[in-house]
């Protein structure tokens, strides 16, 4: 009998499931696209069952930078949920799953998961000695989807075919949240974190899509700026967000900036040619293979700008592994750098 209870208790999640974090950027995306199940749900309660733990405290919003600040303490949490999509793996109905959560006391600074009811998210789950256990418990491992686009996501998810989960992930929280915006804000920033998940070039490319097709003027108005603003060799986005033609764009500072962009085009090709063009801080946890360098120079070499497109491709062509990129081959009638209306983004190398 003493045997069968010592054996139950070594069994107990407490025991069986130790947090899960990572320091070094990009770890924690790595972790997430390895997960064994990847599922949409609604989350219907949680109870803490052990607790605290210390882990290391993240600094620099998480970009895998120790804070020399206190570590902060996780708890062991139960969490029921109720699926509504699967995207990998199969778990049906009413599921128990387990994290190390952030419960009071300091701040994490690093964006944490907090499982409150009601709210649903994309979990990135494996399983730890029979249990179902979040890939990561700190930083944030999860997804979290907004109650007013939820249908929206789920609709754009099942009725994507892309067989890549993490592009139809992608794809559908972001074209999602372009669709449904309101305003025509300068500081408008669309939900980027597929670009970790995926990869900068993919992201890029569908801001480029999303800036020249998408319906909804604010939300084409906010790809075209994040394009601009977030990847470079993009300033042109800048006078495809004011070729939209809303009175409520702030033409003027659009304007300051398509000029302060292109004033520097020379200096940041200077700047990535004397670096060899490496890859950006989101492809952190990409890896450095043939196949990650060959995403990099696909990124820079699909740039908007003719100039900083042209050393992109000068350099690619140097390279085994992208002297053959689509984007670099001449593209006259489906390309059109000169001129808006004939832009046609790719988006698979």
């Amino acid at each position: 009998m003493a045997v069968a209870v010592a054996s139950c208790q070594r069994q107990s999640p407490e025991r069986m499931i130790e947090p899960v974090t990572h320091v070094q950027s990009g770890d924690n995306y790595r972790a997430m696209r390895s997960a064994s199940h990847i599922v949409v749900a609604e989350i219907l309660g949680s109870r803490i069952l052990a607790g605290p733990r210390s882990v290391v405290r993240l600094g620099d919003h998480g970009r895998g930078k120790v804070s020399n600040k206190p570590d902060i303490p996780l708890f062991l949490a139960r969490i029921l949920v109720k699926t509504k999509l699967n995207l990998r793996g199969e778990l049906e109905g009413q599921v128990e799953l387990y994290s190390w959560i952030w419960n009071s006391g300091k701040h994490g600074g690093a964006r944490l998961f907090h499982p409150g009811p009601g709210t649903t998210h994309i979990f990135f789950l494996t399983k730890t000695a029979g249990y179902l256990h979040t890939v990561g418990d700190y930083p944030g491992y999860d997804i979290p989807i907004s109650k007013a686009l939820l249908p929206d996501v789920l609709e754009r998810l099942r009725a994507t075919s892309d067989p890549d989960v993490f592009q139809r992930i992608t794809r559908a929280l972001l074209e999602s949240e372009l669709a449904s915006a309101t305003t025509f804000s300068n500081q408008y920033s669309p939900l980027l974190e597929g670009a970790s998940l995926t990869s900068s070039y993919y992201v890029a490319t569908l801001l480029d899509q999303f800036c020249h097709q998408m319906r909804n003027p604010p939300g084409r108005f906010a790809a075209c700026m994040a394009s601009a603003r977030e990847f470079p060799g993009r300033c042109r986005a800048y006078g495809l967000a004011m070729q939209i033609g809303s009175p409520k764009i702030d033409r003027a500072y659009i304007e300051r900036q398509l000029a302060q962009c292109t004033s520097r085009e020379h200096d940041s090709i200077a700047f990535y040619s004397a670096r060899g063009w490496p890859a950006p801080w989101r492809d952190a946890g990409q890896g450095k293979g043939p196949e990650d360098r060959r995403r990099t120079m696909l990124l820079y070499a699909s740039a908007l700008d003719p100039g900083f497109r042209a050393a992109a491709c000068n350099a690619a062509s140097a390279m085994t592994e992208a002297a053959d990129i689509s984007e670099c081959r001449d593209r006259r009638g489906r390309n059109k750098l000169a001129s808006p209306a004939g832009f046609e983004p790719a988006l698979s190398p």
